[in-house]
């Protein structure tokens, strides 16, 4: 059904406020920016190079091995702390931290294999960073958790259990 003047609710506003009796309706402005807007990396969810160490100490094998040549595990654990003290949606990560659904992944493989309590306990000179994290993961594993035990009782309904 298409929206019409005549199937719309209407919307009825006080007089004395904007939009009512004696008022114009207020007006939407058009915001253009020159470039697009950017989040940065630094700030909230830089993690220095002497916390890094205490981090990749923790990390498996072939993770820390990597995690000591390469950026990429300190680029992932920062996006994964940028989300989590950002709150924002996985899909808004700054672009500079990589595929947000590649670091989504990620962080879902080490919740499962029980990574995430070590790294909060090596982060302990980072109490921000460690409470906004620890808080996530724990809210992604009671997640997980319910969506699994819904997935088996819809299984038992349908073979009739």
């Amino acid at each position: 059904m298409a929206l019409t003047p005549d199937n719309m609710i209407s919307r009825s506003v006080p007089d004395g406020m904007p939009g009512g009796a004696g008022f114009p309706a207020p007006r939407l402005q058009s915001i253009e920016h020159s470039q697009p807007v950017r989040f940065r990396a630094a700030g909230p969810a830089a993690i220095d190079d002497m916390n890094w160490k205490k981090i990749v100490r923790v990390l498996p094998g072939r993770v820390g091995v990597r995690a000591s040549n390469g950026g990429s595990a300190k680029r992932f654990l920062e996006a994964v702390v940028w989300v989590a003290q950002t709150r924002a949606y996985w899909s808004d990560i700054p672009a500079e931290f990589g595929n947000w659904h590649t670091i989504y992944i990620r962080f879902g493989r080490w919740c499962n294999e029980g990574l995430w309590p070590k790294v909060i306990d090596a982060m302990h000179d980072l109490p921000e960073m460690q409470t906004a994290l620890s808080v996530m993961v724990e809210k992604y594993l009671t997640n997980d958790y319910n969506r699994r035990m819904r997935r088996s009782r819809l299984k038992a309904a349908a073979n009739g259990n």
